[in-house]
């Protein structure tokens, strides 16, 4: 049997569904630039910082906040950020990471 004219009209998961993004009561902005990743077998959670610098012969770094996601949220994640930076580079120039801000060198953060 042919399907209906509302089965024909019926969104799939492939459809390009309108989305409207508002922000939330307690929204808020920050400015990190410092990510800490770690991971266990349910999610991925990232914890968004700020080096603000030198003090007491310590490199101080200030947790903003932490994020945590799903692994496939975080697989999506990383393809966004792959096309913004490929957007990015292509647009303003290559960016090229500093000596010594390797992920490998990421400071753990202390517990309260």
């Amino acid at each position: 049997m042919p399907p209906s004219e509302k089965q024909k009209e019926a969104p799939t998961q492939k459809s390009e569904a309108e989305v409207k993004m508002v922000p939330a009561p307690d929204f808020k902005i920050f400015y990190v630039n410092h990510i800490q990743a770690s991971f266990t077998p349910f999610d991925i959670s990232l914890v968004m910082s700020e080096a603000l610098g030198a003090e007491e012969g310590k490199f101080l770094i200030q947790a903003k906040a932490r994020v945590t996601i799903s692994p496939v949220e975080a697989k999506i994640l990383q393809m966004i950020l792959a096309n913004t930076i490929a957007n990015f580079e292509k647009a303003i120039g290559p960016i090229t990471i500093p000596i010594g801000m390797t992920p490998e060198e990421q400071i753990p953060v202390e517990s309260q």
